[in-house]
């Protein structure tokens, strides 16, 4: 049986105390996916798969997308962005939509090569062994 201090504090009161660091953390992050659920259905498909909120601080809205393609399409957009973000989601001070462009890691995955030994290489090991 283990035994809890009585000045010990559980782990989610850390969670949900917002004059915490880690508690304004968690609640920025939930308001960051507030966010986005907001955006991507206003946006609509195909745009709303390829766009992602990195974060909102500071008065600037930062997008992350997936190619240059789609960043254009995006700033093109910027005023309908602006404008759903102060009416529908109550951001009424944002200023700015910075767009930024990660790409996804395409490396190959990489295969287990067979390697293989012809009848003549395995001759030879085995007179040289």
């Amino acid at each position: 049986m283990v035994k809890t201090s009585r000045y010990s504090i559980p782990a989610y009161s850390y969670l949900s105390d917002s004059s915490s660091k880690l508690g304004q953390l968690i609640q920025h992050g939930n308001r960051l996916r507030e966010l986005e659920s907001q955006l991507t259905a206003h946006l609509g498909a195909p745009l709303n798969q390829h766009c992602r909120i990195a974060n909102y601080a500071n008065n600037t809205l930062t997008l992350h997308t997936d190619s240059p393609g789609w960043a254009a399409k995006l700033r093109f957009i910027t005023p309908d962005i602006l404008n759903f973000m102060r009416n529908k989601c109550h951001l009424s001070e944002i200023k700015t939509v910075r767009i930024r462009i990660i790409i996804p890691d395409t490396k190959p995955a990489k295969t287990a090569k067979h390697l293989t030994l012809s009848q003549t290489t395995a001759d030879h090991i085995k007179e040289v062994a």
